[in-house]
């Protein structure tokens, strides 16, 4: 049957037909689209854990919280918005302009008709360094994610969508415990905060797998990963500081830092055997140059020199 209505959906049109929930602040409604915000659920898709959620010190009791994407890495966000679509409206998410601006890679994915539940969003931060997000269902602090348009089809669908929610799917396959190699042992073994955090997430789904389904359980689910009220998520929650960042800044840049020092130790190798570096600096090293020096000449020197006499 062909539908009567065609195009794409507006803001009342999503409003109206309640595809969105929680509906969320009234600026995350475009014209005719609608900006989706993230969870504090992100996976790398190098380590197969979450991501480490941080709070700032100055603002531990603002409920400001945030993630950082790690250079030449990817992240796997939900979303916090529980999309629902009949079987004549799909959806459609592209990136958005100022995410773009700050180095994420661009992002194009579809929603069929029928889903129900939370969309999972991948980002990749291909610059060189650490892109923060901030995360969380507080609208004042939460940056939005990407943006979400709606369109009628011309005929209904009659199948139901091939995925489920979150795609829990991908999030497993990559998961760190799927993983295999040395550097993977290695995360398994140091980063026990954070495989921590990722197993109480999978466990939580796969305990309440039906409730997230419904509003509820949906609500419940935000508690624990979004709002962080829940006695599990509060665990796992780090107070940033400068030491932390100059780890990260040393993380991200440790390439050129270690070719810088191998540069300045070759030229420091390179003046000391010349004698040119200062006392304070080289003395040592001139010194034993001068002492091979005078051996060397003593090694040479013909046996039957004179002697210098001795006054009697």
């Amino acid at each position: 049957m062909i539908c009567l209505r065609s195009g794409q959906l507006s803001k009342n049109d999503i409003i109206d037909n309640e595809l969105i929930y929680p509906h969320g602040d009234n600026s995350n409604y475009k014209a005719s689209s609608y900006d989706i915000t993230p969870t504090a659920v992100a996976m790398s898709t190098r380590s197969g854990m979450l991501e480490t959620v941080y709070t700032d010190r100055n603002n531990h009791y603002q409920n400001v919280y945030y993630i950082y994407v790690r250079p030449k890495d990817s992240v796997l966000i939900v979303s916090n918005e529980f999309i629902s679509l009949p079987d004549n409206i799909s959806g459609y998410v592209s990136s958005r302009v100022s995410n773009v601006a700050r180095g994420f890679g661009h992002i194009c994915t579809t929603i069929d008709p029928g889903w129900n539940g939370a969309i999972l969003v991948a980002l990749s931060n291909p610059t060189n360094s650490p892109i923060r997000i901030e995360v969380g269902t507080d609208d004042k602090s939460s940056r939005p994610l990407a943006s979400l348009t709606f369109h009628y089809l011309s005929r209904k669908i009659e199948i139901s969508p091939e995925h489920k929610s979150m795609r829990l799917d991908i999030l497993r396959k990559n998961a760190y415990f799927n993983q295999k190699g040395l550097k993977a042992w290695f995360r398994k073994t140091f980063f026990r905060k954070r495989r921590a955090y990722t197993d109480d997430f999978f466990n939580y789904v796969n305990a309440h797998r039906c409730e997230l389904c419904s509003a509820v359980g949906w609500e419940r689910f935000l508690d624990e990963f979004s709002r962080f009220t829940g006695e599990r998520s509060k665990n796992y929650i780090k107070r940033d500081s400068w030491i932390k960042r100059a780890l990260r800044w040393l993380e991200s840049h440790y390439i050129a830092i270690a070719i810088c020092v191998a540069v300045i130790c070759i030229l420091i190798s390179f003046l000391g055997t010349l004698g040119l570096l200062p006392p304070f600096f080289g003395g040592c090293r001139r010194r034993s140059w001068k002492r091979r020096r005078e051996l060397q000449y003593l090694r040479t020197a013909p046996l039957c020199a004179e002697l210098p006499r001795v006054p009697s």
